[in-house]
């Protein structure tokens, strides 16, 4: 049987990217995205919501792009693996972090976009068919230098 690492979110920028070069000069660039999720009461009105924050990493030619277009509050869907990190810090402390690393993107009508209102949050009004067809760009990882 096959086996899938697969993450597809859409969300908004909640920062500005981050990039740097690794030593052996691969871009990787950093950024938050926040996706909410809403829910109804039975009164049929939002009884609620709650947003996630997810710590987005891209390498290559996606985090050179991602580096000249994307900005704080866009937004944006991202596909790509989910990546586990953990380390310990010099008083011991064991540390954790889940990554999204970017295999594609695409930056959607949003609150920046010439200075439009924010997107609907479900896709912007994108079928299952324009998702399929959006390009695809696979990147090997590096650690990352920071």
């Amino acid at each position: 049987m096959a086996c899938m690492n697969r993450v597809t979110l859409v969300g908004y920028l909640g920062e500005n990217p981050e990039s740097r070069t690794t030593p052996q000069g691969r871009m990787v660039t950093k950024f938050s995205l926040a996706t909410t999720e809403r829910w109804k009461g039975k009164n049929g009105k939002q009884d609620g919501s709650r947003t996630d924050w997810h710590h987005i990493v891209a390498w290559g030619k996606p985090a050179e792009i991602a580096n000249e277009y994307l900005h704080k509050g866009d937004c944006c869907l991202v596909e790509g693996k989910i990546r586990y990190h953990f380390w310990d810090d010099e008083g011991g402390k064991r540390h954790y972090r889940t990554d999204i690393e970017v295999d594609r993107f695409q930056i959607l009508p949003g609150k920046n976009v010439a200075g439009t209102a924010p997107a609907d949050p479900n896709v912007a009004g994108l079928s299952d068919e324009d998702l399929a067809a959006l390009p695809v760009d696979t990147s090997g990882g590096e650690e990352m230098p920071f």
